[in-house]
């Protein structure tokens, strides 16, 4: 029987509480929460709407992170800046896990390099904005889109 390995080369995050493994991890060390009440998005509701927001976050200052030269930079902005919130936190992070790994500068042809697994839970964002659009309207949404929207991940082979 043979054996195979799984290795985990590089992490990556761009949460509430940190950008970056090292920001995200001191986070949880000290028992930082980014989880608040937002009352900008509670509307008509007179219940407490909960969410962990990415505060600060900037498609180009998180692209300078990087060691691409300057055409690669415009050219990746140019692609992330037309994706939603959710898309390019996820990118963010998979580049910050393909730093990590040594790959993002040298990748060599002769490595088996498979599996990109990237999660976003942003599309809750979503589901509140469709929320939004149909609270006037005479129909309703179906309750199990909710269930689909809490968490999402996304795969990628190379």
């Amino acid at each position: 029987m043979q054996v195979n390995s799984v290795v985990v080369t590089g992490m990556g995050i761009l949460s509430s509480i940190g950008n970056g493994i090292s920001e995200f991890q001191t986070s949880i060390m000290h028992g930082r929460s980014g989880i608040r009440h937002i009352k900008e998005f509670q509307g008509n509701s007179e219940l407490p709407f909960t969410a962990a927001l990415i505060k600060e976050y900037s498609l180009i200052d998180s692209i300078e992170q990087f060691d691409f030269n300057i055409n690669e930079q415009k050219r990746i902005i140019k692609l992330l800046r037309r994706m939603p919130m959710a898309l390019q936190t996820t990118v963010i992070s998979v580049l910050q896990a393909w730093k990590q790994s040594g790959y993002l500068t040298k990748c060599s042809k002769d490595k088996r390099i498979s599996i990109i697994v990237a999660g976003s839970n942003l599309s809750q964002n979503y589901m509140y904005e469709t929320v939004k659009e149909y609270i006037n309207l005479d129909r309703r949404v179906n309750p199990s889109y909710a269930i689909n929207h809490f968490d999402t991940n996304y795969i990628g082979f190379i």
